[in-house]
């Protein structure tokens, strides 16, 4: 593997580049063709920044070529170009679109009608222009005294500590529109929006609608009013049936979510609480005879509290598992690196697989298994 990067900063503007090569050869397997696998990955980015806000562009491509003994087997080329617009202040927003294209190449029906063309729009708005009853309310948690013992100094402190919160998840945030259920209780209000198309290029050259050709449709709402927070996110998708050798274009899911989080305690280190509920619907299965789902499908809550630049936190989820007919529950106690809010760094627990299965320790490092790291 060869990787290098190349970055470029001024007080106004940052440029970067950056290259990874891998190269794997197959030749001394018995049991399998021999072959060779070229990968390639390569992004570039430009920023400019204003007095009080930041535009940034980049675009990213990656290549993985894989060739057999019969020749080409295959080859995938995908490309994301992608614009942001940041405001900072006392009102933050944030605008991001991106588009994406995902080629397999044309060797194979099968690999033609995978190609997509992605597009994404995200935005986020918060408010930290808090009232002085408000802060007066914050005051008296932290402190833990009545109102006519907070005194002006302790009210500026509760702003700096909201104000240093805030900036610390703007420092350290990779992508700041994502998630933003972790900033609960650092503004007086917040909303973000997104919405994803995902359109089959196969089903669009041959129907000219952008809507019917849709491969997977995503939108979310999140809103938050000082310490309260509701969010609803919708998915529908839809694909190609192999069905007697030839391909039919279908609907497949379609998933509502709805999320409720709130923030409890001192602004400094208090208890967050999420939930959500998911609803799902199997379109393969109109008649109900193998797992179709109209009612509940999952559901979960976890309760953290912070602990300065890092949390733990407990969670139960209840989920169905289409391959057991029956529903999962999963227990864990989590441990998350505020930095990196929307994973947490490694967790334990137990879990059943439903039936006649029995509970088993469950555990991970990095990558949690769980809807409630993405519900909000």
């Amino acid at each position: 593997m060869r990787q290098y990067s190349i970055d470029f900063e001024t007080k106004k503007y940052d440029l970067g580049f950056s290259n990874t090569d891998i190269d794997f050869v197959g030749d001394n397997f018995s049991t399998i063709t021999d072959f060779r696998e070229d990968i390639n990955e390569h992004r570039i980015r430009a920023g400019y920044k204003f007095d009080n806000s930041r535009i940034s562009l980049s675009y990213a491509e990656g290549k993985d070529k894989l060739k057999v003994d019969d020749g080409r087997h295959l080859d995938r080329k995908n490309r994301m170009y992608s614009m942001a617009y940041n405001i900072y202040g006392d009102v933050e927003q944030d605008f991001v679109g991106t588009y994406k294209t995902y080629r397999y190449g044309h060797n194979r029906m099968v690999d033609d009608i995978r190609n997509t063309d992605t597009y994404s729009f995200s935005y986020a708005y918060r408010d930290k222009r808090f009232e002085q009853e408000e802060l007066m309310k914050y005051a008296t948690l932290e402190y833990e005294k009545p109102k006519d013992q907070i005194t002006n100094d302790e009210i500026e402190q509760i702003r700096a500590i909201l104000d240093r919160k805030s900036s610390f998840y703007n420092q350290f945030e990779l992508t700041r529109i994502q998630d933003e259920t972790f900033r609960i209780g650092n503004y007086k209000k917040t909303l973000s929006a997104y919405v994803t198309l995902e359109k089959n290029n196969k089903r669009y050259s041959q129907t000219g609608n952008l809507k019917d050709s849709l491969s997977k449709f995503t939108g979310g709402l999140t809103v938050s009013y000082n310490r309260l927070g509701i969010g609803y996110t919708f998915t529908e998708k839809s694909s190609w049936k192999n069905s007697g050798g030839s391909y039919k274009w279908s609907k497949d899911t379609k998933e509502h979510e709805l999320s409720v989080y709130a923030k409890i305690g001192k602004p400094s280190q208090g208890w967050k609480i999420k939930t959500y509920a998911m609803f799902y619907d199997n379109k393969n299965d109109p008649t109900s005879s193998k797992n179709r789902k109209r009612s509940l499908d999952s559901i979960g809550v976890e309760i953290g509290k912070e602990m300065g630049y890092y949390e733990w936190a407990i969670s139960y989820e209840n989920r169905y598992k289409t391959s057991s007919r029956d529903y999962e529950w999963r227990v864990g106690v989590h441990f998350t690196l505020l930095t990196f809010p929307n994973n947490s760094l490694f967790g334990i627990g137990a879990k059943n697989s439903g039936g006649n299965a029995s509970t088993r320790p469950d555990g991970y490092l990095l990558d949690r298994p769980s809807q409630l790291k993405n519900s909000y």
